[in-house]
């Protein structure tokens, strides 16, 4: 795979397949995860089919960039970029704590402040607040499928906990 290098602060970073595989990811758990959340918001089970679509698609875009870059930061932090093939409590715990932050304060600007949407009476709020409970749920599924507590992919396959780990594969050396 092609890698793209960039300077992230002081730290040289390189887009490579863990980002990648982040990005898709994210795509997976949030496209779904907006679909499904959709009647808890003002209108969308009014909307017009495509209209429903291209705003779940948006938001899902937005959710992706904002996992990026919490997947850049734990990376940058300490974690490097392979941290999610060794997570450890502060890790995981620190990309989730980004990803509950920013979706709050964004839930809170987006509904009080600039009005760009509104919840629906089927959505669960938190007293006080007024922000959205079922937004801020994604990030425990997040967390749960980076640490393991849900089956990941290659469960029940004589892996301990279903864990993926990649091996490393021999690259024979250069001829001159």
């Amino acid at each position: 795979m092609v890698c793209i290098a960039g300077v992230l602060g002081n730290k040289q970073v390189a887009l490579g397949p863990l980002a990648v595989e982040a990005g898709i990811f994210a795509f997976l758990l949030s496209f779904p995860w907006e679909i499904l959340q959709s009647p808890f918001f003002q209108g969308m089970t009014a909307a017009r089919h495509w209209d429903a679509v291209r705003i779940c698609t948006l938001a899902t875009l937005g959710d992706v960039g904002l996992m990026l870059v919490n997947f850049w930061i734990i990376a940058w932090v300490g974690g490097g970029r392979r941290w999610p093939l060794e997570p450890t409590v502060t890790r995981v715990t620190g990309f989730t704590g980004l990803g509950l932050a920013v979706t709050l304060v964004c839930e809170i600007l987006a509904t009080q402040v600039w009005h760009r949407w509104s919840y629906s009476d089927l959505m669960p709020t938190i007293p006080m607040l007024e922000v959205g409970l079922i937004p801020l749920l994604m990030w425990g599924v997040a967390r749960a499928r980076r640490t393991g507590r849900v089956a990941p992919a290659g469960a029940g396959r004589g892996r301990p906990g279903g864990a993926l780990r990649r091996r490393p594969v021999a690259v024979p050396a250069p001829r001159d």
